[in-house]
């Protein structure tokens, strides 16, 4: 290795991952993070939740402090974006001209929100992605008003409880029959439906929007079927792209990168972590994009240990949590696998637990307000194929914990 060591295109939690176990590993390279936005990186979960609601800016969501990375000489070049891959000379190029050599290059440059063509140019439709995003939704849904959430994943369901939680009239518009019916099967998607219209929320399901009228903000959303939506603020949370569009030409996938189980690209020296990789995936023995926190966790991590070519654990289950309405929603497994569902709501208070079972045997869980149940269903998975590292174990602990 040259002296031009590591470089991470990308200041989110997978990039940070990598730094951070290089150096826990006693790698004494060069170690440079490109983070587009001006902050260095922090914790994204909160930014639907408790950061979009808090009134005192009293909450803090660095991942690191700032003396952390000159204490370990991490660099990081805030507020720019890498615009090109240059694979023969190992170098990338900047948004201000400015080119940077690597021995070794991570992408984490994360990924963008989808947008609805229908709603381009209205100033009062929103998007959440970034901490810029939070604070200018917050200011919008702090305003009072009715708030229209288009898509019911788990973002778009976070938000509106968060802004039923302010006192908030709260519409979701959901294009499917049933919120996540593609994730968890229809039924546990009703369900979860109902954690939001016990409340107040408003869902509208088999709706897909067509058009908005208004002169510059939204006032109403028309829907496909007719119906009407009258609203103040749109939130837009029908999934994220890749943000690849700087590795044209490279030889990498647009669509997702594909990465084997170290987070290794088809390119020798470069790796992918996070939103825009396509993992591979021994469970599924396909490759799958991941968007959660894990997922980031695991791969940033993979990365930093392939670098310094030492033996990377398999991958540990998928897993992801959700915070709504003061409960709790926690997943993990591979429900895609299932071929059955046993649902139990035989707990305390508003609990849930559901069990995906394959030909009998335990594949994948959900449960609200009941963390033990999900630490107990990973264990039982992992007994199965015995396949989670004692690390990895500990990330599920810390999710049923945090």
């Amino acid at each position: 290795m040259t002296g031009d060591g590591v470089l991470i295109v990308g200041g989110g939690l997978a990039g940070l991952r990598c730094a951070q176990t290089l150096r826990k590993k006693g790698f004494e390279g060069t170690i440079r993070m490109v983070c587009q936005e001006p902050w260095a990186p922090y914790d994204r979960p909160p930014l639907s939740k408790a950061y979009l609601t808090d009134r005192t800016d009293s909450i803090d969501v660095s991942l690191k402090p700032d003396h952390w990375y000159m204490e370990n000489e991490i660099e990081l070049i805030l507020g720019r974006s890498a615009t090109e891959l240059q694979v023969d000379s190992k170098r990338v190029v900047l948004d201000d001209s400015t080119t940077l050599s690597f021995d070794q290059l991570l992408i984490a440059s994360g990924s963008a929100a989808r947008s609805l063509p229908a709603l381009e140019g209205f100033e009062n439709v929103h998007s959440l992605r970034n901490l810029a995003d939070a604070r200018r939704l917050g200011q919008a849904i702090g305003d009072g008003g009715h708030l229209a959430v288009i898509g019911s994943g788990f973002i778009g369901q976070e938000v509106a409880a968060s802004a039923l939680g302010l006192g908030g009239q709260v519409t979701i518009i959901e294009a499917m029959s049933t919120p996540l019916a593609h994730i968890l099967g229809g039924e546990v998607g009703q369900l979860i439906g109902q954690l939001h219209t016990e409340r107040g929320i408003n869902l509208l399901t088999d709706a897909k929007v067509e058009s908005a009228r208004g002169n510059g903000r939204v006032e109403e959303l028309k829907l496909a079927d007719g119906r009407r939506v009258a609203c103040e603020t749109v939130v837009v949370g029908i999934g994220v792209l890749p943000s690849t569009e700087w590795l044209q030409g490279s030889g990498l996938e647009l669509d997702g990168i594909i990465t084997d189980t170290g987070a290794r690209t088809r390119i020798p020296g470069i790796f992918a972590a996070g939103d825009l990789t396509r993992s591979f995936d021994p469970r599924s023995s396909n490759f799958r994009r991941s968007e959660h926190w894990d997922s980031a966790v695991r791969q940033g991590r993979a990365a930093a240990l392939s670098m310094l070519n030492e033996p990377v654990p398999p991958p540990g289950l998928p897993s992801f949590w959700s915070d709504q309405h003061g409960s709790r929603i926690q997943y993990v497994g591979h429900a895609e696998l299932a071929d059955r569902a046993e649902i139990s709501t035989e707990t305390d208070e508003s609990g849930l637990s559901v069990r995906y079972l394959h030909a009998d045997r335990l594949v994948a869980a959900l449960a609200i307000d009941e963390p033990r149940v999900i630490a107990a269903a990973a264990r039982a998975i992992e007994q199965t194929d015995g396949s989670n590292t004692e690390e990895e174990r500990s990330d599920h602990e810390l999710q049923s914990k945090s």
